[in-house]
């Protein structure tokens, strides 16, 4: 929930009262007061629900600038990782976006929230320490393997977060390597020769772990990338798919991305980043359908996301079909009411209609 200083909206103060679960607010004191706090106590305090026999509460993560805030995050995740080990629950995959360029953190946000994986935010020509300190203490150097299934993964291209940041972090996952390769050398159990992560059979060197990066000439192609290889567990099969359905947020507005990385995580959809320019979003719908996504939910008003916009991914005509090659019919709708990838109905998610 997206919360104003001094006052909560009449429409997050019914969300709380139909809560039954505790509220964590997200900032500190100067990005959110503690009359926020004690207002969605009261709410709670005075809900309709019978709360006879729940625990709830209402607590903060505050940290002293956006770096540790999010370094405060990513510690409560690997906590909850460690005590929960679920199984499709990657602990291990960490992303490092742009603390100054907001965009690539949304959209990697969607994915990282599917697998429970934390984003840490940097600078852009030096690794911040929360960041490094993260990966210092949260990378398993047990073995060479450990490191290596540590998938470390700049977002963003070197113009929001340089070559000089990704060498940093390089710096870091060789001196795990190190110790990983130290752990292994007198672990009597380990099997050098068939490991996949040394260099080749009878050989001792263990292979070098680098830093992946998702790259792209701007926050739409960014977002292109995130979404060309990822993919959501389906709560049905509990089987990996890719998306089929995309929420579609402005890369200018990140108000609206936020609430949708949630909503796309309950559903089973990826989030994908758009503008108003008629180019960018015909190329980012074309990527789409390229990667066989068939439906896209608009979030946000007309202010954000234009009539014009949603109509060229409400078009279906010839000339799009000839260009993709696909099935021939895309559908953009405005909805009230979304079938959750469980199969239950969540209401009242989208309450703009852009052809209103």
């Amino acid at each position: 929930e997206l919360a104003r200083l001094y006052e909560l909206f009449g429409a997050n103060s019914a969300e709380l009262d139909q809560s039954q679960f505790g509220v964590t607010v997200l900032g500190g004191i100067n990005s959110i007061s503690n009359d926020v706090a004690t207002a969605i106590t009261t709410a709670l305090s005075g809900s309709d629900v019978d709360t006879e026999g729940l625990s709830y509460k209402v607590g903060r993560i505050g940290g002293i600038d956006r770096y540790h805030q999010a370094f405060l995050v990513a510690e409560e995740i690997a906590r909850i990782n460690e005590e929960e080990n679920e199984e499709g629950a990657d602990t291990d995959a960490i992303y490092i976006a742009s603390g100054d360029a907001f965009s690539d953190a949304l959209a990697i946000a969607a994915q990282a929230g599917e697998y429970r994986n934390p984003v840490l935010l940097t600078r852009g020509n030096t690794l911040n320490e929360y960041a490094a300190n993260f990966l210092e203490t949260y990378i398993s150097d047990d073995s060479v393997a450990a490191v290596h299934e540590s998938d470390v993964t700049i977002v963003g291209g070197t113009s929001t977060i340089s070559q000089n940041v990704a060498n940093q972090i390089n710096a870091i996952l060789a001196d795990k390597v190190a110790a990983g390769f130290d752990n292994d050398i007198n672990d009597s159990d380990s099997n050098i020769d068939n490991n996949p992560y040394y260099t080749g059979p009878n050989d001792s060197t263990p292979m070098v772990a680098t830093v992946d990066r998702i790259a792209g000439a701007n926050r739409y192609e960014v977002s292109r990338n995130v979404n060309e290889d990822a993919t959501y567990t389906d709560n049905e099969s509990g089987a990996e798919a890719a998306y089929t359905h995309y929420l579609v947020v402005s890369g200018d507005h990140p108000s609206d991305a936020l609430p949708a990385s949630a909503l796309a995580n309950q559903i089973g959809a990826g989030v994908l980043l758009v503008s108003n320019n008629t180019q960018r979003a015909q190329e980012q719908l074309l990527a789409a359908i390229e990667n066989g996504v068939t439906d896209f939910t608009f979030i946000g008003g007309v202010n954000t996301l234009s009539n014009a916009t949603f109509n060229i991914f409400n078009y279906s005509g010839d000339t799009l079909r000839a260009i993709v090659n696909g099935p021939g019919h895309f559908n953009s709708v405005i909805i009230d009411q979304i079938e959750d990838n469980d199969g239950s109905e969540t209401e009242n998610l989208v309450n703009e209609d852009p052809t209103e």
